[in-house]
């Protein structure tokens, strides 16, 4: 990146801009791959999240069709008629 020259018998630093625009590219792909790996890992939660809460929700609801059903048979049974 930064390369020492001699010019006129001096030391002088020269600046390699092309080197600079690599590093600079390699961290912000670097940047880029970890914000893409975070956005997988909070879809991929959020999914498992609402596949518990469907999960939960059914179950729920074939509990709520059992009561139904037994209301109407007690029903039922209490009215005949």
């Amino acid at each position: 990146m930064i390369r020492r020259l001699i010019v006129r018998g001096q030391w002088s630093i020269a600046f390699d801009h092309r080197e600079f625009n690599r590093v600079g590219l390699n961290r912000a792909a670097e940047k880029d791959r970890l914000a893409a790996e975070q956005d997988f890992k909070v879809n991929l939660k959020s999914e498992l999240m609402l596949e518990e809460l469907i999960r939960k929700q059914r179950e729920r609801d074939a509990q709520m069709e059992n009561l139904n059903k037994t209301l109407d048979e007690l029903h039922r049974a209490s009215n005949p008629g």
